[in-house]
């Protein structure tokens, strides 16, 4: 006969297993959830860009129109360098860019002396190209901007574009970009980063697709008016939106950052354009290592810069209601690498707890989320002129290349709840130069 005791442990053992299945149930509904919302999100984009009367992404301007004023308005390029060397391929395009009013500035914080004397000398022979020694790297990429702001100011340069030490721009891409700025007034007319550098094998060719894809919905977003960004490279920025809401110095994701202090200071007045065509060449990560760190950076930097700003974005005045949706939803973006591992990690503990699967339609929010994504790479891929093959490559390579960069991000989000995740690292690319890299 079973004791007291033994009855109320039993009890108690059954009420728990109860609440660990209840609680595992409750986990997984979450996760899918917020992939769910998401892939929404995704959807909405994509159907917004095609919507617009693009059936395809293109790589080049529609239509380059002149200025609405008397002439084309002084454009100061700029280009932050820590220690890069493709920077020095980068300036031989940068240099012959068909625009008739222009310069270059090299925001230069490097620490190679090799790289600086390079530098330094070629701006001897070249008289559009500025090199703006900062030693110490004051600011960090946010401070380099801010200087580079206020020297394009002192030479009477209306916007400021900005690239990343890789990238390589076509040479019609000022006058298309300026183009719609002067049409639009817009504080930022945002481009994208075509990593074509280096696309070689399947993690090139999926990482090239994935940022095009990107680009595609960036320029959905901003029809939708949900919150667009400036993401830290080919930008065109008015110089003077610049000086009135400097970029915030010590950031890791100041691009962010400065997306939401402008609309903050402008009570959501403020204008950022996405236009899919514009870009500029840029270099793929050299491996799969330089991927992992270069994604912790993005992924920590933008929860950071989140959590730190979002009282008082949901409080503001004056900002829509679509506004701070898209604000949530990009804010949160690379936090979805918990729900991913959640939705992945609590069937796996039902089964063992219950003795039996989840139902099939249990499972159908992440084929949702994964088909959302798919059609987001794939609309890059198409863009990008990949061939049948070449398409179901990526294809295939997507589904596990999306719980790598889950992994990935899940830990940057870790990391931030643990009060960790500030550091800025340089991400090694594939390129001229890379020889040059180390992976440290």
């Amino acid at each position: 006969m079973q004791s007291y005791l033994e009855a109320e442990l039993e009890a108690w053992r059954v009420l728990l297993h109860r609440v660990a299945i209840d609680a595992t149930l409750g986990v997984y509904a979450a996760s899918i959830a917020v992939m769910t919302l998401y892939a929404l999100w995704y959807v909405a984009g994509l159907a917004a860009f095609l919507s617009s009367g693009t059936p395809r992404p293109r790589w080049r301007p529609p239509v380059l129109r002149a200025p609405l004023g008397p002439g084309w308005p002084r454009v100061a390029v700029v280009y932050p360098v820590y220690n890069d060397y493709e920077i020095l391929a980068s300036l031989e395009k940068a240099l012959r860019m068909d625009y008739p009013d222009y310069f270059v500035i090299v925001v230069d914080d490097s620490s190679d002396p090799g790289l600086v004397f390079e530098l330094a000398k070629l701006s001897l022979r070249e008289p559009r190209l500025v090199h703006l020694r900062r030693p110490g790297r004051r600011g960090l990429k946010a401070g380099a901007l801010n200087d580079a702001a206020r020297l394009a100011a002192d030479r009477g340069a209306k916007y400021m574009l900005v690239l990343d030490a890789d990238f390589e721009p076509p040479r019609w891409l000022l006058r298309g970009l300026v183009s719609v700025a002067e049409e639009t007034g817009a504080d930022l007319v945002q481009g994208h980063q075509r990593h074509r550098k280096g696309a070689r094998g399947v993690f090139g060719r999926l990482y090239r697709a994935g940022m095009a894809g990107a680009a595609v919905f960036m320029a959905g977003r901003a029809v939708l008016d949900m919150f667009p960004i400036f993401t830290g490279s080919v930008g065109l920025l008015r110089v003077d939106a610049v000086l009135e809401t400097p970029l915030r110095e010590g950031s890791i994701s100041e691009d962010l950052r400065w997306s939401i202090d402008r609309v903050l200071d402008t009570c959501g007045a403020a204008r950022f354009v996405a236009v899919e065509w514009a870009y500029a060449d840029g270099s793929v990560p050299k491996s799969l290592k330089a991927y992992w760190r270069q994604q912790l950076r993005w992924s920590s930097g933008t929860l950071l810069e989140t959590l730190s700003s979002l009282p008082g974005f949901l409080a503001a005045p004056g900002i829509g209601f679509w506004q701070k949706a898209g604000f949530l939803l990009q804010g949160f973006f690379f936090a979805q690498g918990v729900a991913v591992y959640a939705a992945t990690l609590a069937p796996l503990a039902y089964r063992l707890l219950a003795g039996a699967p989840l139902a099939p339609l249990w499972y159908l929010g992440v084929y949702i989320w994964l088909t959302a994504i798919l059609a987001i790479v794939l609309a890059g891929a198409i863009g990008e002129g990949y061939r049948w093959r070449d398409l179901a490559l990526v294809a295939a390579a997507v589904i596990p290349m999306v719980y790598v960069s889950g992994l990935i991000h899940a830990w940057g989000t870790v990391r931030v709840l643990l009060g960790r995740g500030r550091e800025w690292v340089v991400t090694p690319k594939r390129g001229r130069y890379e020889h040059l890299y180390g992976e440290e």
